[in-house]
């Protein structure tokens, strides 16, 4: 396929993405309703007007370095302009809000689909846009933003992608641990993941915390958690009608329900639907690049990652994770199925204060960070230089010296450069004596004959003779 052929495909399939699409099972009626709803509120509502100091504001904080627009305009144009062009910008985002209307050169830009690793390359479906979107169109977005005091004053505390100090690795310690609680408390688990979905009160608490609906971690995934079948397609026609009054399709492929039931009933069981068609329904989900399955701890994760968890927790302001955090130390302390339970014993197993006391005197971030990644390096070095005393092809290695993170004084001595390194290596692995000579290798192969050194004919090759009797080396 030549890439003209190709242009066109991706430009058709994005293009497909982009227009709003009429499909059969939206409602009409509701987003009518809701466009009449607005029309009223801009002509009953104050205009919002720019001043040259708001915009002057806003081009401050463009990022610089960045690739030119289709107009070939960078940051860089408007920050050096300055004043020079501020009252123009001023009245051309004024007339915006006054009339209404949003200029077409800030919904156009320059696309780069960027393939997503592991999928086939030949659907348009598995790769990423990439957007270089109008550098005026970014001045507008920061001014309208700075004026906008109350965006985020309604969002869920659930919510934990697009939020500062905040990441859906949390979300999916909610999921850890309220599969914990349904396990202690005897309940079947019913977890599902959506793309998109407007928050109810229906769903799993923790004790007396709602958690429902934890990961809305790119602003339109999710998972749904509860305890009750009911429950789950209440949700899920919850999370159904939302997308057909938001004209949007919940994607089929990344929709999948997991089931862990411990309590047989002898009702008979209906499937559970998304719309009219059945979920499917899997042992395992791979939603946000993170597994899910049924009892999936966190443990795969690397201490050092725990404990950057838990210190974003601790420094969080997010009251959900405070008090599941509250609540889960408390009943849970002694269980290893829980989160807090098991980052308690990372931080005994490495010395390190408890949970209790980081939670009165946090350090700052630098700090944890540096006694933490001493703590470990600590540690470990010492598990190191214990099994490297027992092994016998280490005995002519100065173990007390070798500690992870810090480089052996010897390799302190060569210059930066490639080819000393190599050379380097090689000369190591003769003073260790784990340098594998022909005569090593023939008696692993079983053959009797007396191997001889390549470039000196008439000797045997041996250790001590071979880095001094070969001319190569000398």
């Amino acid at each position: 396929m030549n890439p003209e052929e190709q242009s066109r495909i991706f430009a058709d399939y994005y293009e497909k993405l982009a227009v709003p699409s009429n499909e059969e099972h939206y409602d009409e009626d509701y987003l009518e309703l809701m466009n009449n709803i607005i029309k009223q509120q801009i002509d009953t509502c104050n205009i919002t007007i720019f001043s040259e100091e708001e915009i002057i504001k806003a081009v401050d904080k463009l990022n610089s370095g960045k690739t030119a627009d289709e107009y070939s305009l960078t940051a860089e144009h408007f920050i050096y302009a300055g004043r020079s062009i501020s009252p123009n910008i001023v009245s051309l985002f004024n007339n915006i809000m006054q009339t209404g209307e949003i200029p077409k050169v800030f919904k156009t830009g320059i696309l780069t689909p960027v393939h997503k690793k592991g999928k086939d390359s030949t659907l348009p479906t598995n790769y990423r846009e990439i957007n270089v979107t109008s550098a005026l169109g970014k001045v507008f977005e920061y001014a309208l933003l700075d004026k906008m005091i109350d965006l985020n004053s309604n969002q869920s505390e659930l919510q934990f992608g697009f939020t500062q100090g905040l990441s859906p690795i949390m979300a999916a310690l909610i999921v850890s641990d309220g599969i914990v609680h349904a396990k202690q408390q005897n309940l079947n688990m019913f977890l599902a993941t959506l793309d998109k979905l407007e928050r109810r009160g229906l769903g799993l608490n923790i004790g007396l915390e709602y958690c429902g609906s934890p990961l809305c971690a790119d602003a339109d995934d999710i998972v749904l958690m509860t305890t009750d079948e009911t429950e789950t397609q209440a949700m899920l026609n919850i999370a159904y009608k939302f997308s057909c009054q938001h004209c949007y399709n919940i994607h089929p492929e990344k929709s999948t329900l997991i089931k862990t039931e411990r309590i047989k009933t002898s009702k008979q069981q209906h499937p559970i639907t998304l719309g009219e068609k059945p979920i499917k329904e899997d042992q395992q989900t791979t939603h946000l690049g993170i597994i899910r399955a049924r009892a999936l701890p966190i443990e795969a994760e690397l201490h050092k990652r725990q404990l950057s968890l838990l210190y974003s927790i601790l420094a969080s302001e997010n009251t959900k994770l405070k008090n599941v955090m509250e609540r889960q130390m408390t009943v849970n302390a002694g269980n290893s199925d829980s989160f807090f339970s098991r980052a308690q014993e990372i931080l005994n197993f490495y010395n390190l204060p408890s949970i209790a006391e980081f939670k009165k005197h946090l350090p700052s971030k630098i700090r944890w960070k540096k006694d933490i990644n001493r703590s470990i390096a600590d540690k470990w070095s010492n598990f190191l230089q214990k099994e490297m005393e027992e092994k016998s092809t280490l005995k002519h290695c100065n173990i007390q010296i070798l500690k992870i993170h810090e480089v052996h004084p010897v390799w302190r001595t060569l210059p930066p450069v490639t080819y000393e390194v190599k050379r380097a290596n090689i000369k190591a692995m003769f003073l260790t004596g784990t340098y594998l000579l022909q005569e090593h290798i023939q008696r692993f192969n079983g053959n009797s004959d007396e191997q001889k050194m390549p470039a000196v004919s008439n000797r045997t090759e041996r250790l001590n003779t071979f880095p001094t009797k070969m001319p190569s080396i000398k």
